[in-house]
């Protein structure tokens, strides 16, 4: 997704409206702090989607200067290899 820009995620089972703008506050794994995040929705899964995939929506960050799209990337990169299924792209 090419206009997707700083970064995003995908929030299973969350609904928002399109264009909407909100702050969500992401714990990442293996860490205890709230990091605050700026987001738009630029993508929505409709509820009728069916299995293997989720309903939700795609929202990119807003912040070009927050480093979360970095420290995800680092995350991320150890399961590269992995033969488990995933949500990124």
């Amino acid at each position: 997704m090419p206009f997707v820009q700083y970064g995003g995620l995908f929030l299973a089972d969350t609904w928002h409206g399109l264009g909407e703008e909100f702050f969500l506050l992401l714990t990442l794994p293996d860490e205890l702090e709230q990091i605050p995040l700026a987001v738009k929705v630029v993508w929505q899964a409709g509820r009728e989607v069916k299995a293997p995939h989720r309903s939700g929506i795609g929202v990119q960050f807003l912040d070009p200067d927050n480093d979360v799209k970095d420290r995800i990337e680092t995350l991320l990169a150890g399961t590269l290899k992995s033969p488990a299924a995933t949500a990124t792209m």
